[in-house]
């Protein structure tokens, strides 16, 4: 698995994903809501955590910068 996220989008992926999953456990919201917070925030986390997102492999987007040495 090549990795295509870069620091910066690995650390907002998890800020986000910490995020939602605290909304989803402190905040008053309904029972859908709240799974849909965890969901998107355990993938966000995930995602993180891999270095690597299906959907940017799909589109072909990369983030990551490389050393010339990787090349």
């Amino acid at each position: 698995m090549t990795r295509n996220l870069g620091q910066i989008e690995r650390a907002i992926r998890g800020a986000l994903g910490i995020l939602l999953i605290s909304v989803g456990y402190m905040a008053d919201l309904s029972q859908g809501t709240a799974i849909a917070a965890y969901a998107v925030g355990v993938i966000a986390l995930g995602t993180a955590a891999m270095k690597f997102c299906p959907a940017w492999k799909l589109f072909g987007i990369n983030t990551r910068q490389t050393k010339a040495s990787e090349t």
